[in-house]
């Protein structure tokens, strides 16, 4: 049916609701979303994160507002275009509405992202609860306001879990720490199979493995292996060990790190968790991963 039929034979009450359900239903899946992402993080981070997520919302909704904005500025024009026959134009017009909602999208966003911290604190927002919002108005801003097919996380702990919600619907996703898949493995790996999204690890031991296995599944294989350096204890007898100061534990024979991941390798803590990220990662069970104390730390991982 042509739009001048359409509109010329419709009722007025069925033209009605030709025209709104496709909205209502937009502003339905993205309420829907928004209440998934708020049990998300209210279940798995507690309330001080769940509330420093919705003091943030308001900057989302500018953006959001804006693309709005544009697009609804640039529906007139090409409709014009359209009804004149000039096919090329209308889509000139609307290759040129994308860009510019793209565009403007990185520009408010960077702006609303460098003025974040001031506009929470006059929100009334301190401490914790503060850097939580302006963090996750960050990682919001920057999947909302860039096209990309990629989405990286190098945040520590439950802040990268905090992130995961807008991660999870890009094409592929780059992860650089193991909290995620260590605090909430079960949840986030069946998110990542059910929007078919590939989670590539760039950190150095799984990205190791990642890399070795290729297109081969883990089933195919006898075991992946993780090297480990051994850390500064390495060589130390059970009397040194007694007498072991943290001063010591952060001296890595090998690498420079934080303190607490240092710490971790002192006491090869961070193996542990790396077993349980390969496991969750891979879909490897706990039996075919090993350790192996590699002190000149030349190989990082092996299949």
């Amino acid at each position: 049916m042509n739009s001048e039929t359409l509109f010329a034979r419709t009722a007025p009450l069925k033209l009605f609701f030709l025209a709104s359900i496709p909205g209502a239903v937009s502003m339905l899946a993205s309420a829907l979303y928004q209440t998934l992402d708020g049990v998300f993080v209210g279940r798995f981070l507690g309330a001080t994160a769940f509330a420093a997520v919705n003091l943030a919302m308001p900057f989302v909704i500018i953006n959001f507002s804006l693309a709005d904005l544009i697009g609804v500025g640039a529906a007139v024009p090409i409709a014009i275009a359209l009804g004149k026959k000039k096919e090329k134009e209308a889509h000139n017009i609307f290759t040129c509405a994308c860009m510019m909602i793209v565009l403007a999208g990185i520009g408010v966003g960077g702006i609303l992202f460098a003025a974040a911290p001031s506009l929470i604190r006059l929100m009334g927002a301190e401490g914790e609860f503060a850097s939580l919002a302006v963090l996750g108005w960050g990682v919001w801003a920057a999947a909302l306001a860039t096209c990309t097919g990629m989405a990286v996380c190098a945040l520590l702990a439950a802040v990268a879990l905090s992130c995961f919600p807008a991660q999870v619907a890009s094409l592929f996703m780059a992860g650089s720490g193991q909290e995620v898949l260590v605090m909430a493995g079960s949840v986030v790996m069946p998110m990542v199979k059910q929007y078919k999204t590939r989670l590539i690890p760039v950190d150095s031991e799984h990205s190791a493995i990642f890399q070795c296995l290729g297109n081969r599944a883990p089933v195919n294989v006898e075991r992946l292996i993780l090297t480990a350096s051994g850390g500064p204890f390495r060589k130390a007898s059970p009397k040194e060990m007694k007498n072991a100061t943290w001063e010591r534990a952060l001296v890595h024979p090998t690498w420079s790190m934080g303190q607490k991941v240092t710490i971790d390798s002192a006491t090869l803590m961070n193996k542990a968790l790396e077993m349980i990220e390969a496991s969750f990662l891979f879909d490897c069970p706990e039996r075919q991963i090993d350790v192996v104390i590699h002190p000149q730390s030349i190989v990082h991982s092996m299949v």
